[in-house]
């Protein structure tokens, strides 16, 4: 009988040695087990990482806020701009920021792109020259800042993407500044206070942030003489931004010293520095010619800014 009672003792020390090294062994998962069951039924313990705006601007997106930089470096990995335009109290935008642009297949193919995210409010003459009409607004904008592709209103993810794909798309024409710059070589002299095409062209090619010749045209520019001022004047109210800058700084590198201008500038502003270039331009073509005022060999230098 004591024979009996020491083996089933010793059986029961067995049993329970191995039940606390099995349990010494075991995973720490009641924690997790807890804390998942404290989540609510309809509440995903974690969210989809296409919800979860990353560093960087709405949805991860990496936005600049300076156009002029964003069209610079779209032209040099020649590609687009897509501007969009928002503001603080567009509800459809905050949407915008937190749907569509957090998707996963948008920020696939985002990397495609420059991006640049405006205040409507605070960029509203640009706005205006741009055609945007309500918010938000998305535009594809190439190197010269001209739109070539636009899209109001909120656009849903999958939307979205179809949209990003056309505009990648789009077909690449070719560089006309050869053609351009042959042109204004041939063209005659201007008459009147409108720019020729000829000089459009070439002040549009001026524009581009990756033009190569940008030398030749200014001197191209130059050799018209006087007859290019005036010309130059009107492109410097055109609405496309890149344009106006191209027109202000030929005409200073030019004619060093005239009125101030500012591209940037609220368009009443812009048209009286406009008006005083119009006012100071006359009066200079109007003086006896004194050598070669307007030659390219004359004037190396840059306008200061």
């Amino acid at each position: 009988m004591l024979l009996r009672a020491a083996a089933a003792l010793a059986a029961l020390v067995v049993q329970a040695s191995c039940a606390a090294a099995a349990l010494g062994s075991a995973p720490p998962s009641a924690p997790r087990t807890a804390a998942a069951s404290a989540a609510p039924a309809s509440q995903p313990a974690t969210q989809p990482a296409a919800t979860q705006p990353a560093a960087g601007g709405p949805g991860g997106i990496a936005f600049s806020d300076s156009l002029p930089a964003a069209a610079r470096r779209a032209a040099a990995r020649k590609t687009f701009t897509i501007v969009y335009f928002s503001a603080k109290w567009c509800p459809w935008c905050r949407k915008m920021e937190a749907t569509t642009f957090a998707d996963r297949e948008v920020a696939a193919l985002a990397g495609r792109f420059e991006w640049v995210k405006l205040d409507a409010d605070r960029s509203a003459d640009l706005a205006a020259a741009m055609g945007v009409q309500g918010l938000p607004a998305l535009l594809a904008v190439d190197a010269d800042m001209t739109v070539l592709a636009a899209r109001g209103g909120y656009v849903p993810p999958k939307e979205f993407v179809d949209l990003l794909r056309q505009w990648a798309d789009k077909p690449r024409q070719a560089d006309p500044a050869r053609g351009a710059l042959a042109a204004l070589r041939q063209a005659a002299p201007a008459t009147g206070p409108a720019a020729s095409p000829q000089l459009v062209r070439a002040v549009e090619q001026l524009a581009r942030p990756d033009q190569a010749a940008r030398g030749e045209f200014t001197q191209a520019v130059a050799a018209l003489g006087p007859a290019a001022w005036p010309g130059l004047c009107s492109l410097m109210a055109d609405p496309r931004l890149a344009v106006r800058i191209a027109a202000g700084e030929t005409l200073a590198t030019l004619l060093p010293g005239g009125p101030e201008f500012d591209a940037f500038a609220p368009s009443q502003d812009r048209s009286a520095q406009v008006e005083a270039w119009r006012q100071w331009v006359a009066a200079r073509a109007s003086r006896p010619a004194s050598g070669p005022a307007t030659s390219p060999s004359t004037r190396p230098e840059r306008a200061k800014p």
